[in-house]
Formats: C-alpha cells, sequence, structure tokens
C-alpha cells in the first residue's frame, strides 16, 4: 500500500504585500475556514491542514501554497485515512519534525522553541530559499506564457499574410481566366460572387490533389519504420531534400525507443534505497546546487578558475558522434532508397556513427523495400544489420545493439525475427560473470522486451538487475549502472521510477571521493534528465558542477533537449549559457531545429541572428574558426547554400590567424570535416592544403575522402 502524508502549513512570506489576500488566497485553494487559516499564520503557529494525502498531492498542493506566497511541509502521516481538517500541532510537541527543503536533513526537537531557524547541515534559510524557488517558477511561468503568446502572434501574422497572398493569385487568376473566356472584366456581383465561389472551388481542389500527392512522398504517421514515432505527423509541407528532413527529424525526434506497450514496469522491492524520499527532489536539487553555484562562481570571480578555450582534439572525436551529421545520413539513405539507388542508400547507414540510429536507418530501409516488396534488397539490409551488430566489441554493447534492432523489426512486422534477436542477447547476458557488465545487460533486454510486448520477462531481468548492483564495489562504477538502469526504465515506459534512481543517484554522488569522478557523474546524471523529458532536473543538476565542466555540460543537454523534441526547455538551457563559444553554437542548432518545427519557424531567424552576433564575440581564432565552420554546415544542410559559402570562407580567415601551429593544424582538420559534411568540397580541399603536419594531413586526406566518396562513389 502506498505511503500517505499529512500536509503542515508553516506560514507565510513575511514580505508579501497584502497578507490577508494571502490567506483568502490559501484558505479558498484548500476549501477551508478563513479564520482558521488567519489564526494559524498570524500566532505563528503550524498546522495540519490535509491528512492522509498521497506523496504525489502533497508535493502539488506544495507547490501550489507556495505560489501563494505561503509556506508548506509534509510528513509520513500518522493514520492512514484520508482526512482533511484543520489541526494544530503544538498540542503534539512529541511529534516536532524540522526538514530541510535541500539537502532531507531531518530532526526532531523536543519543543517548538527549539525547532531551528537554519539547517544545522547545509545552513539554508528554508522560508528564503522557498521564496526564492517560487520566485523562480513564477518567473519560468510568466517566460512560457509570453513566448507561447509571442508564437501564436506571429501565426497570426502568418497566417494573415499567407491569405493576403492566396486572395491576390486568386484574382490574378480571376483575370486571366476572364480574358481566356472573353468575359469582361467589370461584372454584376452576383456573377461575380458566383465566379470567385467556382474558382476558389477549383483551387481548394487543385490544392488538395498537390496536399495528396505530398502525403504520398513521406512516410504517413503509422509508419512502422520511420526514424522516430511522430516524424509523419509533424512534417510541414516542403520540399523533401535530404537537409530538410534532416533537420525535420532533428526537431521531431523524440526518442528512437518509444514504447510499443503502454504498461509499465514496476519498481522491484531489492531497490529501497533509491526510492524517493518525503521532500520535493527538485528543490532541494535546486538549493543544494545554488550553493555550491555560488561558490564556485565566487572562485571563477576571483581569478582562482577561469573557463578553459575548447579543446579542439576534443571536438575532433565529438564530431565522430554528431548527432545532426547522422541524421542527415539517414534521410540521405532515405532518399537513395527511393531514388533506387541501393547501394549509396545502404552506404550512407553504414557511416552513421550511433548504433541506436543506425539500426534505425537499417529499419528505414527493410521496412522501405518490405514495403515496395523488394525482398532481394530486405534480405541485404537484415544481413548488413547482423553483421553489424557481430562487429561490436563489447558484449553490453552487442546485447543493446540487439534489443533495438528487435525494436526495428518488430515495427515492420518482422516479429519472428525480432524474437530471436531477443533470445540471441539473452544467450550473451547469461554468459557474463561480472557483475556490472551483467547488470546492465539485464536491463538493456528488459528494456527492449518490454517494448515488444514481453513484460513478465522484462519485469524479471529489471528484477534480477537491481540485485546485482549492490555487489558491485566500486561506487563510481554502482551509479553509472544506476543511471544506465533509469535511462533503461525510461525506455520501457517508467519514467517516474526512472525519475526517483536519478535523483537517488544524484544525492549519492557526494559519497564518491574522486572530484574528478563526482562532476563526470553529476554531467551524466544531467544527460539522463535531459534524454528521459526531465529538463528542470537537467538543467538544475548542472548547477553542481563547476564553472568549466558547467558550461561544456549545459550545451551539451540543451542539444540534448532540442534532439529530443524539447525546444522550449532547449531554450532555457540556450539562455543559461554564459560564453560566446557555446552561446553561437547552441543558438545555430536551435534556429535549424525551429526552422522546419510547425508553429516555430518565426522564432528561427532571431536565433541565427544570436548565434552570428555570439560569434563575433569569440575572441579566440582557433574557436572563431570551429564556429563559424559549424555555423555554415548547419546552413548547408538546411539547403542555404550562399549563406553557408559566406560562413565557410570567415572561418578560414580566422583559422589562417593562428599562430600556435598544433592549434592552427587541429583547427583546419576540424573545418575540413565541417566543410566536407556539408559538401563544400573546394574548402575541404583547401583546408586540408593548410594542415603543416604531414602524418595529420594525410589521415584527414583520407577521412574526406571517405565523406566524398559517401556523395559520389558506389
Amino acid at each position: 500500500m502506498d505511503e500517505l502524508y499529512d500536509l503542515i502549513l508553516v506560514g507565510i512570506d513575511a514580505e508579501v504585500a497584502d497578507r490577508q489576500a494571502t490567506v483568502s488566497s490559501i484558505a479558498e485553494f484548500l476549501g477551508m475556514d478563513e479564520a482558521k487559516i488567519g489564526h494559524v499564520v498570524n500566532n505563528n503557529l503550524k498546522a495540519i491542514v490535509k491528512q492522509g494525502i498521497f506523496l504525489e498531492d502533497a508535493r502539488n498542493y506544495q507547490q501550489q501554497i507556495l505560489r501563494r506566497g505561503g509556506f508548506s511541509n509534509y510528513r509520513p502521516a500518522r493514520q492512514n485515512i484520508a482526512k482533511f481538517e484543520l489541526e494544530p500541532m503544538e498540542v503534539d510537541e512529541d511529534g516536532l519534525v524540522f526538514v530541510c527543503p535541500a539537502c532531507n536533513y531531518r530532526e526532531n526537537p523536543a519543543t517548538q522553541a527549539e525547532l531551528p531557524i537554519n539547517c544545522p547541515q547545509c545552513g539554508i534559510i528554508p522560508s528564503k530559499f522557498n521564496k526564492a524557488a517560487a520566485i523562480k517558477h513564477e518567473r519560468e511561468l510568466i517566460k512560457r506564457r509570453l513566448l507561447s503568446r509571442h508564437q501564436l502572434r506571429g501565426q497570426q501574422a502568418q497566417d494573415l499574410a499567407d491569405r493576403r497572398e492566396q486572395d491576390a493569385r486568386r484574382q490574378k487568376l480571376e483575370e486571366e481566366i476572364r480574358k481566356e473566356l472573353g468575359l469582361p472584366q467589370i461584372i454584376n456581383s452576383r456573377l461575380r460572387l458566383f465566379g470567385s465561389a467556382a474558382l476558389f472551388c477549383v483551387l481548394g481542389i487543385g490544392m488538395g490533389i498537390v496536399g495528396v500527392a505530398l502525403y504520398f512522398q513521406m512516410p504517413a504517421p503509422g509508419d512502422d519504420w520511420s526514424v522516430a514515432e511522430g516524424v509523419g505527423a509533424n512534417k510541414p509541407v516542403r520540399s523533401s531534400s535530404p537537409q530538410q528532413e534532416t533537420l525535420l527529424q532533428i526537431s521531431a525526434l523524440s526518442q528512437v525507443s518509444s514504447s510499443i506497450e503502454t504498461e509499465t514496469i514496476p519498481l522491484p522491492g531489492g531497490i529501497p534505497q533509491i526510492g524517493l524520499g518525503g521532500t520535493n527532489p527538485l528543490i532541494a536539487i535546486q538549493q543544494t546546487a545554488t550553493v555550491q553555484s555560488e561558490a564556485s562562481s565566487a572562485a571563477w570571480a576571483n581569478g582562482q578558475s577561469k573557463p578553459a578555450r575548447m579543446n579542439g582534439k576534443a571536438l575532433l572525436t565529438e564530431m565522430q558522434f554528431d548527432r545532426e551529421w547522422d541524421l542527415f545520413l539517414a534521410s540521405d539513405a532515405e532518399r537513395f532508397a527511393k531514388l533506387k539507388q541501393p547501394a549509396k542508400a545502404s552506404g550512407m547507414v553504414e557511416a552513421i556513427n550511433s548504433t541506436q540510429l543506425k539500426m534505425s536507418g537499417f529499419g528505414i530501409l527493410a521496412g522501405y523495400y518490405a514495403a515496395t516488396e523488394n525482398q532481394s534488397e530486405a534480405g541485404h539490409i537484415f544481413d548488413m544489420a547482423t553483421a553489424t551488430i557481430g562487429g561490436l566489441q563489447e558484449v553490453t554493447e552487442r546485447v543493446d545493439s540487439l534489443g533495438w534492432w528487435s525494436t526495428v523489426l518488430w515495427r515492420i512486422g518482422e516479429k519472428d525475427k525480432a524474437r530471436q534477436n531477443l533470445d540471441a542477447g539473452l544467450k550473451l547476458v547469461s554468459a557474463l560473470t561480472v557483475a556490472s557488465e551483467k547488470a546492465m545487460g539485464l536491463a538493456n533486454l528488459a528494456a527492449h522486451q518490454t517494448q515488444i510486448g514481453q513484460r513478465l520477462p522484462a519485469e524479471a531481468n529489471f528484477r534480477q538487475a537491481n540485485l546485482l548492483i549492490p555487489s558491485v564495489s566500486d561506487p563510481s562504477t554502482k551509479l553509472h549502472i544506476y543511471t544506465h538502469l533509469a535511462s533503461c526504465y525510461a525506455q520501457s515506459g517508467d519514467k517516474a521510477v526512472a525519475t526517483a534512481i536519478l535523483i537517488k543517484s544524484l544525492n549519492n554522488v557526494k559519497r564518491i571521493k574522486d572530484k574528478g569522478d563526482q562532476q563526470r557523474l553529476v554531467g551524466e546524471i544531467a544527460m539522463k534528465f535531459a534524454e528521459i523529458g526531465e529538463a528542470d532536473y537537467a538543467l538544475a543538476t548542472l548547477d553542481r558542477l563547476n564553472p568549466q565542466s558547467k558550461e561544456k555540460m549545459l550545451f551539451n543537454v540543451t542539444r540534448e533537449l532540442a534532439y529530443t523534441g524539447q525546444p522550449y526547455d532547449a531554450m532555457k538551457g540556450l539562455d543559461k549559457l554564459g560564453t560566446p563559444e557555446y552561446q553561437s553554437r547552441a543558438a545555430a542548432l536551435l534556429s535549424q531545429v525551429f526552422r522546419y518545427r510547425p508553429g516555430l519557424q518565426f522564432v528561427s531567424p532571431s536565433l541565427q541572428d544570436k548565434a552570428s552576433a555570439a560569434q563575433s564575440q569569440i575572441a579566440n581564432p582557433q574557436d572563431q574558426a570551429v564556429v563559424r565552420a559549424e555555423l555554415a554546415r548547419y546552413l548547408a544542410h538546411a539547403g542555404l547554400g550562399q549563406e553557408a559559402d559566406e560562413w565557410a570562407k570567415k572561418a578560414i580567415a580566422s583559422a589562417q590567424t593562428i599562430d600556435n601551429g598544433q592549434e592552427r593544424d587541429t583547427s583546419f582538420a576540424l573545418l575540413a570535416a565541417n566543410f566536407a559534411r556539408a559538401k563544400q568540397t573546394t574548402q575541404a580541399d583547401a583546408s586540408v592544403a593548410q594542415i603543416k603536419d604531414a602524418e595529420f594531413a594525410e589521415k584527414t586526406g583520407k577521412e574526406i575522402a571517405n565523406i566524398n566518396q559517401l556523395f559520389n562513389g558506389y
């Protein structure tokens, strides 16, 4: 049975402008007598205002009271009954409890007078903390409302412009038709009305035919072999070029692993230590983060720590896993398949780095060939996918890939093959002897089993994974596995359990002795929060990082929010970025995401302007060159060739001013890779020619040649 809680009213903000209005608002919300609420507040009492309610309800009550200017808390109920009454607490001082909303510190003072004002553990003042949280929450609500209003106005303006354009076009057509039919230019109003109505019907039928044609050129919303669930449903009626298809996939991609079965897996009893605590977890994250962030910011301001420039070598590695590029390849693969060029189509998929997206790419092709009854090519794709999985070195990665492939097969109707792949994954996991590897493998299997409807086996595997994790000796590894477990629960459809695991994992990071491991795990947890759709938790978690780590991870989280269909939350991340390098990169990506997202196109130009303005503030020529090259690639993939060429030239100009030889070579290698991926062959070759280190130049040249072959070979 779920545990029940009592909600306790502890007072109202001393700085509210109208105390009586606050009391009235709280009383109205709670459905209680205003005089009784006023008595409690005016006499600095604490009282139980809701008794025997569920945890989620307690949190909601607390948030609503906070928004009205009041403070409240909750504790486990003493009676398991759903009872709503005002019960003063002072008559039972043995039951007094202090719970810190920031760090979860609890104590039971003997008397009311001994209730602490400050938290003995972290030092925060609960009333001030609650007030800051309320202001922040209200600010976010206002920001979202203003953005929505601006979006609506922009859409209305666009609709008006479209109607005017249609009216002008209709009038012009009417005049042309009159000339063809020999009708006079001035006719009576009845005939004019009749003619306009007839013309409108003709245009309507024509537009309907065009719409139907475009519909059949695109995967329907229900097509199982689309890259992501819901992609087809949101496609704007535009050209189906690979560049625009890529950006559409970016804007609509939620998670490749949308759950097929809606039933969720319950949290096994083997992990009670990662259940939710009794206080609002987001507030706890935010408050602890605020304290740490203030300390880090102070050190930064005093010159103890300054943000490092972007690491060129790290960026080269990062480019191998660039999701925008992988999505571009996936869209090009589908285009070549429809053009009946299977070799090019499969070559594009083979070049995708992300295993998940590669499996989805194979699924797109297999589904397309199956739908067109091209069994030969479909069988070839099946063989390619199997060979790709077999070539993976790590067993856990192989198991996960088998799972991803099984879900793809299930969606395109190959259910027997899907089960066979999961059976193969189960055999691999059964042979594992290392607890950490086996736990991760079981979690992977469970997630994918749920996705194809195997609920009971999935539940058993989740339970077994949970039993194995406590046996892992290294604390860092243990928390890493818990974050992976959370991701698997989210894939299976149980977001609540995933969130609970991540919150408790974050609370346990402080137990890790190595500071570097602490920072890495905090960043990992933030990314997992973003992946599962908990943007507020993700952004609050990042405040626990030091300034250098925070800026890069904030950029990564912002991109993840954009890729997973959370545009408003991605804008929050953009607003928080503090360096022009990352501001420009994030704004450019969001500009492309919004460009093809229905209802949000009007935001794209301003984001592009922001990206342009931010890059001009970058002082270091290496960073400026890299950012400009990335801008060129995004613009090229959006089909804006002229603008892309202009930024490519600017990028080369910046790189030519770099004095350090190693930095110069690294920068030109990055430029060459970006230009090649944007099909800017001339600029790519020119960049390779600028690399002085012969071995590095040869290696870069080979990579560029491979990219060129993708576009021109086969």
